[in-house]
């Protein structure tokens, strides 16, 4: 590979080389999102129908279950790594016999120091805010349901690295040598999925192009370490803060500790939020490097 600081990632390709045709890669992606559509519905109407609360947006369990369902995306794309590339889905780490073990380790040096990051960052945050961080439930409630609520957070964090920054990225550094195209189209996909005009307004666009950079974020710690284990240590703490912390009112607003004072169609207060968001994904970004001295 002609750019040494992504040289780890040839090893999270290894496995993918033997079946890195373009056509069979498109249709993977086909394969994984029609299945992904039905796995998830079909956990939906389950979770609904074993807890009817679940379909109230705002409530614990309609996170909780909303969470949960985006855990079909690694669903779906396990069973397409199978069906379609005749390999088995430990490999979407990497080399099956180092690979579960080097992600592992990887989101565990990681996840230590963005805990402490993502504390402190979030306290200054709430002590800036002063009485606008509106408690939403009392501390001890909120802790009976830590624990679920890291859970789905973990779930759905690192179904969503292991499609995009291990299936896709994998996928695409084994056919083609160019980072541009293996680090970029995935994150470009990554970020088009949360365009959603009719929640952000007139923000939309700037909310696709920060998870852009967040997308490239992640492609990137994931090139240089190797394994995806350091992308889902970060973008599991950082979710888990934005989901279980300091919320935006909305859907998933259930779980978390405190809510904010103002909703996604704030479009002045969502756009001042924006570069704090980007300094906690630098930061988060950098201090991932540090943890790995990559």
């Amino acid at each position: 590979m002609r750019h040494p600081q992504y040289a780890p990632q040839s090893d999270l390709s290894a496995p993918a080389r033997a079946t890195a045709e373009t056509w069979r890669t498109a249709a993977g992606v086909v394969l994984s999102v029609t299945l992904y559509l039905v796995l998830a519905q079909g956990v939906v109407m389950l979770g609904i129908g074993l807890a009817p609360r679940a379909a109230q947006e705002g409530t614990a369990a309609h996170a909780l279950l909303r969470l949960v369902s985006v855990g079909m995306l690694a669903a779906a794309v396990a069973v397409t790594v199978v069906v379609v590339h005749g390999r088995r889905p430990v490999t979407l780490l990497g080399d099956p016999g180092r690979a579960p073990g080097r992600a592992l380790r990887d989101f565990r040096r990681v996840l230590g120091p963005m805990a402490m990051l993502i504390a402190i960052t979030g306290a200054v945050q709430v002590l800036s805010l002063e009485a606008e961080a509106l408690p939403l439930r009392p501390l001890s409630g909120w802790l009976v349901l830590l624990p679920l609520g890291l859970a789905a957070v973990l779930v759905q964090s690192a179904s969503e690295e292991i499609v995009f920054r291990g299936y896709l990225q994998q996928q695409l550094a084994a056919r083609f040598s160019a980072p541009l195209i293996w680090l970029a189209l995935p994150s470009a996909l990554f970020a088009a999925v949360h365009y959603a005009p009719s929640v952000y307004g007139g923000n939309a666009g700037a909310i696709v192009v920060w998870a852009g950079v967040f997308g490239l974020a992640m492609a990137d710690l994931t090139a240089r370490s190797g394994s995806p284990g350091a992308a889902i240590a970060v973008h599991f703490a950082m979710n888990a803060w934005s989901l279980l912390g300091l919320a935006l009112p909305g859907p998933l607003v259930g779980l978390a500790l405190y809510v904010l004072p103002f909703g996604a169609s704030d479009e002045a207060a969502v756009r001042a939020l924006l570069p704090v968001e980007t300094l906690h994904l630098v930061l988060g970004w950098l201090t991932a490097r540090l943890a790995l001295r990559v």
